[in-house]
């Protein structure tokens, strides 16, 4: 998942907003859309390294403190999500340099952690203590298969990350490209190839990436939510706009099509329909996915802000 871009001229503190922004647009898709969990830690660890430091400078940052901990808190929830999206977390965590204070690229031992715990309780009622170290062996075997292809696709979709980020369109295409000869039912994969293509101008040439990906989701509604989520990786806000609506003409009581819809209505400053899709979502979502009705919520309360400190602002005069 690529980076939003963020602009030259913004200070430290509206680098720091744009960061949470993104990364409250991407948390909610990690179960949609797993490849988003790399960039995403990515991201954490320049919020990580940013806010203490501007925080330092006498800056006050409470709002973004607020905000930053409550995604810490979403993410923790979504460990089980997280963990498969990433192949090879030893090799992850090298490549990021991660010391253990930045938690979040040791979901996976965390996650082994909770499971020991939990079969230690189950095999103790049942008397099986003796057996405690073989069962939990193979439930890790089960749980985290090591796939040599899967270790080096996942390579390749960090080094496409990598080119998206200086839009270095054709180099992320060929990585993908690689990405999807060794794990080919990946149809995320595809939905990047598609959208690559278009954006090398090449539209047609798109579509049969899309036809590939549509016969692995077989879900209209989550294709059209996929693709609009990449659109928005990448600043197309119309066209993945544009797919929120299909996926609700098909299903509009979908709170990701909702959420969606709500980011590329804000990317295109219509604050008014992007607070009553974030209040959608939160409807719909209550239930099945608080965390996404959160984070919802928690967008929905910013935009109303936004738009009153606007309101109490005065006109500007004419010259």
């Amino acid at each position: 998942m690529a980076h939003d871009i963020v602009r030259e001229n913004s200070t430290p503190a509206d680098q720091v907003r744009q960061l949470l922004d993104q990364a409250e647009r991407t948390l909610p898709m990690l179960r949609a859309q797993g490849t988003a969990a790399s960039a995403l830690l990515t991201t954490f660890d320049q919020l990580w390294a940013q806010l203490p430091a501007l925080e330092q400078n006498g800056m006050d940052l409470r709002a973004e403190r607020g905000r930053w901990e409550a995604l810490q808190r979403a993410l923790r929830a979504r460990t089980r999500w997280v963990v498969p999206a990433i192949a090879a977390w030893d090799v992850a965590r090298q490549q990021a340099q991660a010391e253990p204070a930045r938690w979040w690229w040791y979901l996976d031992q965390t996650l082994m952690a909770e499971r020991r715990r939990t079969w230690r309780r189950r095999l103790t009622i049942v008397g099986a203590v003796t057996v405690l170290g073989v069962v939990t062996l193979l439930l890790l075997r089960h749980f985290f298969p090591q796939d040599p292809n899967v270790a080096a696709a996942e390579a390749h979709r960090l080094q496409a990350e990598r080119y998206i980020q200086v839009e270095d369109w054709a180099g992320a295409f060929t990585q993908y490209e690689q990405a999807i000869h060794l794990t080919p039912a990946e149809p995320d994969l595809l939905i990047w190839l598609g959208v690559l293509r278009e954006q090398m101008g090449e539209p047609q040439a798109a579509e049969p990436w899309y036809d590939q990906a549509r016969l692995l989701i077989a879900d209209p509604v989550r294709f059209y939510v996929e693709r609009a989520f990449i659109y928005l990786q990448i600043q197309r806000a119309a066209e993945g706009e544009r797919d929120a609506r299909a996926a609700l003409a098909l299903n509009d009581r979908s709170p990701q099509a909702y959420y969606v819809l709500a980011n590329a209505a804000e990317m295109q400053e219509r604050l008014d329909e992007a607070i009553e899709a974030y209040k959608r979502t939160a409807v719909l979502a209550d239930k099945d996915d608080p965390n996404l009705a959160a984070l919802a919520r928690v967008r929905m309360a910013m935009l109303l802000q936004a738009a009153q400190m606007q309101s109490m602002q005065p006109p500007s005069s004419t010259p």
